[in-house]
């Protein structure tokens, strides 16, 4: 027995369990997998330089022996670290803590306590986590969930999370997508000729998909919009007998069902266009997904140590780091734009033509802002007379606009604007 619980999961039947497995293990244990697959990645660098890893030849003319021991150990260490770290938080989810099968006389009388103390529960929870997708408002236990946690903090600082489980695809092309181009970088040597445009154009089609991905995710909202703009119980499925406890929980929290449905149009409609956009503009999970930069840079720096070029080294680390926690974030939010943009440009052309450019336009802008700052990064290295020194300057004027850019495209992270309470009551 547990007097409050520590998160309470709510997530629609209709959504399939694997992507609501997979964005529970990454929300849950991804921190924490990523911190200890880059320890692992680190760690093997000693056994690298001391010659007890063999190493690997490469793809193009010059690359030579290369190693790819820090990226191997980084995916070891990633997949164990999601499977087998535990986080200590107790927490709620209907499917394992009500009692879903009816009893032997048939009359449900477990399942139907359960469901009149959901109320209780979401009072006793300290936070809430939502598995969001296109059907939650058509659900009725889900939206009455959110309400009445949002009812019952009225007055508090709520700690909730609205997580869309279209994340858990995205999160696996985008991890997949990183361990590739880090791949390439370590197999390819970047020296800014041919090759290097070469090795981009080559990953036009992830990103691509990338913008697939986020423009259903885009195109899903705004279908919430209207969802919950007009909303009404009628509208919503649930079992008939579920409907009965909950239409009873619904009068109780309150007061009546025209109430409720106020109350869904204003205030979670307004929850979820604040919510549905902060998760695409979260620090952590750009620095967790492009973690595989990190680790091929890692084999980069050993192979560097092992044939005793300190200085390509030293510039390396830096490059890792800029990159890490720099260019990348700034490019990832400024994907996410250009395609939120390119969105609302392509809803209003009615040429098929003109809508597959606009598509292209953000992969496109990317994969161009990706070269330039790489050759950036050259220039720097090559034409100023220290190389270290061109490094640091190219760290230095890199990650100060790199935040600018992020702190200007977190500022509004709202997704849609909700109906105020002269509409709804006017509705």
């Amino acid at each position: 027995k547990s007097s409050s619980i520590d998160q309470y999961w709510s997530h629609s039947w209709a959504e399939r369990s694997w992507k609501k497995l997979l964005l529970l293990l990454w929300l849950n244990n991804g921190t924490m997998a990523v911190i200890f697959s880059t320890f692992t990645a680190l760690g093997v660098i000693p056994l690298y330089t001391l010659g007890f890893l063999p190493s690997v030849g490469g793809l193009a003319n010059g690359a030579g022996e290369v190693s790819l021991w820090c990226m191997a150990a980084g995916l070891l260490g990633l997949l164990l670290g999601m499977l087998l770290w535990r986080p200590g938080k107790t927490v709620f989810i209907d499917k394992v803590c009500l009692n879903a099968v009816e009893s032997v006389e048939g009359d449900g009388q477990m399942k139907q306590e359960g469901m009149l103390n959901i109320g209780a529960c979401l009072k006793h929870s300290k936070s809430m986590l939502v598995l969001w997708d296109p059907s939650h408002a058509q659900q009725l236990q889900a939206i009455f969930e959110l309400a009445t946690f949002l009812k019952c903090h009225e007055g508090e600082k709520v700690h909730l999370d609205i997580r869309p489980t279209m994340l858990a695809p995205f999160l696996l092309l985008n991890l997949a997508g990183n361990v590739l181009i880090g791949v390439a970088q370590i197999l390819v040597p970047f020296d800014h000729n041919w090759s290097i445009f070469l090795v981009a154009a080559s990953f036009a089609p992830y990103f691509l998909a990338c913008g697939c991905l986020l423009r259903s995710y885009f195109a899903s909202v705004q279908g919430l919009k209207d969802q919950l703009g007009f909303f009404s119980i009628d509208d919503t499925v649930c079992l008939r007998c579920d409907r009965k406890i909950l239409l009873e929980c619904i009068h109780l929290w309150f007061g009546s069902i025209e109430d409720f449905e106020r109350y869904v149009c204003i205030k979670v409609a307004r929850v979820f266009s604040q919510r549905l956009g902060n998760f695409l503009c979260q620090y952590w999970m750009v620095v967790i997904l492009s973690a595989p930069i990190f680790w091929a840079h890692l084999d980069m720096i050993a192979k560097a140590v092992v044939g005793e070029d300190y200085g390509t080294a030293s510039l390396l680390a830096v490059t890792a780091f800029t990159w890490w926690l720099g260019i990348l974030p700034a490019a990832y939010v400024l994907f996410i734009d250009l395609v939120a943009k390119s969105q609302r440009r392509q809803l209003r052309r009615t040429s098929r033509a003109l809508k597959l450019c606009w598509r292209a336009v953000p992969p496109c802008a990317l994969v161009l802002l990706l070269l330039v700052a790489g050759m950036y990064q050259t220039f720097c290295i090559r034409y100023i007379t220290n190389a270290i020194l061109g490094i640091c300057i190219f760290a230095g004027t890199m990650i100060i606009p790199c935040y600018l850019v992020w702190r200007a495209s977190t500022k509004n992270t709202s997704m849609f604007t909700p109906r105020t309470c002269e509409q709804a009551n006017h509705a």
